[in-house]
Parts: structure tokens; C-alpha cells; sequence
């Protein structure tokens, strides 16, 4: 199924807010991709539709610091989604149920199983706040990678400015 020109640019945004944010905080990552169509995905054995994503490069050890970082990236995809929308993160994450409430849950999941600590969901509302405050400094930056992913569909890592 094919995107609408609506769903290609908030899906472009979406990751172009995590490239940035990638490259900002030194996190190595391959490409960053806009899917035109849906594609089937499965991830941790559930089934679900991809229409972008931030192929990152496989670390062998992280430490808590490389975790918190990469959950301050994780959270700029909804971040974006908030300031395109001008919405609350509940509905940010009610009217998005793919890529902002995934990567919600993705980093929630990393928390706990990396530090395992029950207090995920609270540390989380102080990342969204900073992943607010980095999109907001660095909206042009956003607004040109998105620009070029709904052009071109794929950024490499050598690509994205930063």
C-alpha cells in the first residue's frame, strides 16, 4: 500500500529527527531511510508495517551513558511528530501507533533490561523534554534531511550534516 504525501513527509521527519539526533550525540548509524509503501516487518516476534527507519551500527558493549544517548535519539522521532502536529504526547502517541509509540516502547524496554530499573517510563518524560529542546535547536537541520529522504528515500551516514 502506498503513503499518502501527508504520511511520507511525517514519516521523513520522524527520521530525520533521529538522524540528527544520532549524529549530534556521536551514535554511528549506516543509513536513514523514508519507505514510499508499507513493507511487513517483524520485530521481537511481533508482525507490524515499516515505513522508515535508522539503520544503527552493532556495538559489542554499551555502557548506561551509550543507553541514556540512545534513548534521547530514540525519543526525537515522536518529538518531531509533537512540534509537526502541535498535539500532547498522548495524542501524539494515540494517532501514531507505529514509529512514535515504538520507539517509546523500544526505549522503555531498553531501560529496563539494561539497567533494570522499574522507574523507565518516568526517566523517560525527562529525555522527551530534552529531545523537545534538541529538536526545536536544531528544526532547519531536520527540515533539510527530511527534504532530501522524501526526495531521495535514503541517506548514508556520510550524507547527513552534523
Amino acid at each position: 500500500m502506498k503513503l499518502s504525501e501527508r504520511e511520507i513527509r511525517e514519516v521523513a521527519y520522524h527520521e530525520a529527527g533521529h538522524a540528527v539526533l544520532a549524529v549530534l550525540l556521536n551514535i554511528p548509524f549506516i543509513y536513514v531511510q523514508v519507505n514510499k509503501r508499507l513493507r511487513l516487518s517483524v520485530v521481537r516476534g511481533q508482525v507490524g508495517f515499516q515505513t522508515g527507519g535508522l539503520l544503527l551500527r552493532r556495538s559489542a558493549r554499551l555502557s548506561l551513558r551509550d543507553i541514556e544517548r540512545l534513548t534521547l535519539m530514540m525519543m526525537a522521532g515522536p518529538a518531531v511528530l509533537k512540534r509537526l502536529r502541535r498535539k500532547s504526547w498522548d495524542d501524539v502517541f494515540e494517532t501514531f501507533r507505529g514509529g512514535g509509540w515504538d520507539d517509546f516502547d523500544q526505549s522503555v524496554h531498553i531501560l529496563d533490561l539494561a539497567t533494570g530499573r522499574f522507574w523507565a517510563y518516568e526517566y523517560l518524560k525527562r529525555v522527551r523534554a530534552r529531545a523537545v529542546k534538541a529538536i526545536g535547536m536544531h528544526w532547519d537541520l531536520i527540515t533539510k534531511i527530511a527534504d532530501a529522504l522524501i526526495e531521495r528515500g535514503r541517506l548514508t551516514r556520510a550524507e547527513v550534516p552534523g
